[in-house]
């Protein structure tokens, strides 16, 4: 039976990138039970008001993929702006000036890009505003338009940002005496948007909850800010947000749950079902076996990013060793080594926390094994911490009403080895 190395090669590709094109969304793209994005829309197609909404959820949950559901299910009515702040800032700490220009030089890029045809006036205005806090030399060009140049200085003052810290430091010194008129002149290019497309602008923000943050006291800084935009926005935060208070700082927290493979009676099998589904758009079952599927989808216990980089790694390994399908054998391999991927110090010190504080929530399987297995105690860890590590996984009902946690199911094979 020929080896399909085109067809392996591909599908490590596919489950690798984000759905970030409509044609992929398109293609690969699988609704979820437990999405909140039909909610949501519904939320912003009726709140006339510029509201402030916080996407958070788990690492590997899929917010990216649902963020741009949102963007693609309103662009008939709105304007849609999505950015990564991991494109536009460096991955350190970020303060609200660096979001508040992250957002400006994000709504300039997508109307240049669009074509739209903004007000002469207020293009020159920003032009002539942003090459004062860059320190950018003028470009001497006369023979392109305005709306070109500013999107040449665009580009350089995010490559200032982005890769040079000395550069970056100065410019958000500079802004934060000027943050102001960065509001009025972004609000300004907004209200020009609006007029000329016929279409609410929406920005969606993701990768925050990537980013160092200072707790509540950079929350509300951050918030505050960008509450005087003239639009509505889409954060992705860290779930951690809930644990020092961050809701109130929002019109709305929409979560975005890992899907509930299991429950306190076992597992979900329409939800596993679902789960493959996503895995068989990108790697069809030509080139995967049944069983070695329904391994993957259970060892990774609902998380997505840890999925779809097992089924990634599968059709590498199997690619190697020749094989016309990805057997069972090489999902247990792949397993394996998502296990060298946990932090095992920390894994062991999550065993104590949760028997010291969150046994009542857990399903009865695990509160058993956590009986029998010992470890170091370490009480500064909280619940929040657990699931960003994804040593923890929430699975909460389709109504929202009820929540329950359980161990990563690598986790507990790594810590049961250890008994």
């Amino acid at each position: 039976m020929e080896v399909p190395f085109e067809g392996y090669a591909n599908a490590f590709n596919i489950l690798r990138e984000p759905l970030n094109s409509r044609e992929s969304f398109n293609k690969y793209y699988v609704i979820r039970e437990h999405s909140p994005v039909a909610e949501l829309v519904q939320r912003l197609t009726m709140d006339k008001r510029n509201s402030k909404i916080a996407f958070i959820g788990q690492r590997g949950t899929g917010k990216t993929t649902e963020l741009l559901r949102i963007k693609y299910e309103l662009e008939d009515a709105y304007f849609g702006v999505y950015f990564s702040v991991l494109d536009l800032i460096e991955p350190g700490k970020v303060d609200r000036v660096d979001l508040l220009l992250a957002i400006s030089l994000s709504i300039w890029r997508e109307a240049l890009a669009k074509g739209v045809a903004l007000d002469k006036s207020i293009v020159e205005d920003f032009t002539s505003w942003l090459r004062e806090v860059t320190r950018l030399p003028e470009d001497s060009r006369k023979d392109i338009l305005h709306q070109a140049k500013l999107n040449d200085l665009i580009k350089k003052a995010i490559g200032k940002m982005r890769l040079e810290s000395i550069s970056h430091k100065e410019i958000n010194e500079k802004v934060a005496t000027r943050s102001y008129e960065l509001l009025e002149k972004t609000n300004t290019l907004i209200l020009d948007i609006e007029e000329k497309t016929k279409k609410k602008v929406i920005v969606l923000i993701d990768d925050l909850d990537k980013l160092q943050m200072d707790a509540s006291e950079s929350l509300r800084e951050w918030t505050t800010n960008t509450k005087l935009l003239k639009c509505k926005i889409i954060y992705v935060m860290p779930i951690s947000i809930l644990a020092i208070g961050g809701a109130r700082e929002f019109d709305k927290v929409m979560h975005v749950p890992v899907p509930p493979i299991k429950d306190l009676k076992g597992f979900d099998l329409a939800i596993m079902d679902e789960l493959k589904d996503m895995v068989m758009k990108r790697l069809p079952l030509d080139y995967l076996e049944p069983n070695a599927l329904s391994h993957l989808v259970a060892k990774t216990g609902g998380v997505l990013s840890d999925l779809f980089w097992c089924a990634s790694e599968c059709c590498s390994r199997a690619a190697m060793k020749n094989l016309p399908k990805i057997d069972q054998k090489v999902a247990e391999e792949v397993v394996e080594d998502l296990k060298l991927r946990i932090d095992q110090k920390v894994a062991e010190e999550v065993v104590e926390d949760l028997k010291l504080r969150y046994r009542r929530m857990l399903s009865s399987a695990d509160a058993e094994a956590l009986s029998k297995m010992k470890s170091g105690r370490l009480e500064s860890i909280r619940l929040p911490e657990l699931m960003s590590s994804q040593m923890v996984i929430e699975y909460s009902s389709k109504d929202g009403k009820r929540f329950w946690y359980e161990i990563h199911p690598v986790v507990q094979d790594l810590l049961s080895e250890r008994i």
